[in-house]
Order: C-alpha cells, then structure tokens, then sequence
C-alpha cells in the first residue's frame, strides 16, 4: 500500500463579528486530498505572549515531528516588517501566524522535515532565514498582483513566465526552464537568504521560487499558487504529483512516514 504522506497546513488567524477563528483556504485542503493524495491536518497559530516560550517550542517540536510535511500557506496578510529590519506600516498583518510560521521554518531544519511554502510562505521562509522582502513590488514598477476586473478563477490563470535555473527541484518536476504562472501578490522576496537557492526568477527579475535540500533538509517556496487550479490545469497537477513523489522517496527512511493502516 502506498504510503499517505500527512501534511500540516499552516493556519491563519482572523476575526469575525469580534471573534478570533483559525482560517484555511479549502483550495489547499481539497489539493492534498484530491490531487497529491495526502492526509491534511491543520496547524494553527499561537497568539504572541498566550503560552511560555518553552510551552510554545514543545508544541512546535509536536507538530513537526508528527507530520510528513509543513505547507505554509498563502494568504492576504503580510509578514509584519519588523521580522526583517523594515520600518514601514503595513495594513493587514497577522502575529499570531508570524510567531508559529517562522518558527516552523527552523524546527523542520532542526528535525529535517521537508517545508512548501506558496506564496506568504515563500515570503516567510526566506524572512526566516535571514532575508529581506520587496514591501510593494509596485513601488519598483514590477505588477505582480491580480486583474480584480475577472472573476476569480481568471485571475489564477497563468500570467507571466519564469526562468527556471537548473538543478534544481522546479527543473525535476517540469524538466524545462520556461514555466507560466499565475501571479497574485503584491510582496516578493527582496535580500535572499544566504542558504537559500534561487529555483527560478520572474522576467522583470522577482524571485519566483526557492530551495535548500542541503544536509538532509527539503524546505521549497514558489511565489505563485499552483493550488488554486491543481484540479483541472495540467502544469498545477503536475507540480503537486510529482512534488509528492520526490517527497515519498526523500522519506523512505522517516519513521514518521504516516501509511494507510496504521494506528
């Protein structure tokens, strides 16, 4: 029986009518299930300040050692600045998934448990360790955000190609270096971090995706979400089921490894 790899989803935290509630985008859930064939579990945020710091780090090392893979997640907030020495204000921010997502980046390191980040995710990994970000692209000339005249599922359509360096895990999947993305955001990777591989950059020159697959580690951030039309696009299947079978193969030898059966 093939073995089902459990991912956790990286949790937002919202409020409703003055009601703080964890909240998920059901596209990554329903691609886990439907498309990868994975099991996904949620990983919620931590309010800064609302549990010890050792009581925090615990539940950080569960989670990770109990889960195959740690998916951040995109969303419309933005990583607060001063993660990464920026001093400017931004509109819509979420501590409570700063505290939990930046962290994550450095427990999978610790417990080498591969990471995706799409999109914010891409963002935190590279804040994480140790880089910079492009407060508003726009600022520079560079439109990367959506077209909110077309209905949803329009503006997830690929609008812009990236170049795709070689050797890395983009190349393994496609097995070309001229991909087309779609491009909703209007934050990017400025400074990349000194472990990080440039997977591939934008033809204006953004930082498309990541990696760092050294000693052991499988941690990878595309800027586009190729969630959104894994379902009936080819190019976002494909990423999501090849991706997973470089992710069943770098964890032969995990002993967390969930398979079909087990207690």
């Amino acid at each position: 029986m093939i073995a089902k790899i459990l991912v956790g989803l990286m949790s937002n935290r919202m409020s409703i009518d003055g009601v703080e509630r964890e909240s998920l985008r059901c596209k990554y859930i329903d691609t886990i299930v439907d498309v990868a064939g994975g099991v996904p579990v949620l990983v919620p945020t931590l309010k800064p300040g609302s549990v010890e710091f050792e009581v925090f780090d615990s539940i950080l090392d569960r989670i990770v050692t109990a889960v195959d893979l740690i998916m951040l997640t995109g969303d419309e907030s933005n990583v607060e600045p001063h993660h990464y020495g920026g001093s400017h204000e931004e509109m819509k921010t979420d501590p409570a998934r700063d505290q939990v997502a930046l962290a994550l980046v450095k427990k999978c390191l610790i417990h080498r448990k591969p990471m995706l980040g799409i999109c914010r995710g891409i963002q935190e990994i590279n804040v994480a360790l140790g880089g910079s970000l492009f407060p508003s692209l726009a600022d520079y000339g560079k439109i990367h955000t959506e077209d909110l005249s077309k209905p949803r599922d329009e503006q997830y359509r690929p609008v812009h190609y990236i170049s795709v360096n070689k050797g890395g895990i983009l190349e393994k999947i496609y097995g070309t270096r001229r991909l087309k993305v779609n491009s909703l955001h209007n934050q990017a990777v400025k400074d990349v971090s000194e472990h990080l591989f440039v997977e591939a950059v934008s033809d204006d020159g953004v930082v498309e995706a990541v990696s760092y697959t050294q000693d052991g580690n499988f941690v990878f951030g595309v800027q586009w979400h190729p969630e959104w039309h894994a379902s009936n696009e080819e190019d976002s299947r494909m990423f999501f089921k090849k991706l997973f079978t470089i992710l069943h193969s770098h964890s032969e030898t995990r002993p967390t490894l969930y398979k079909q059966g087990q207690q």
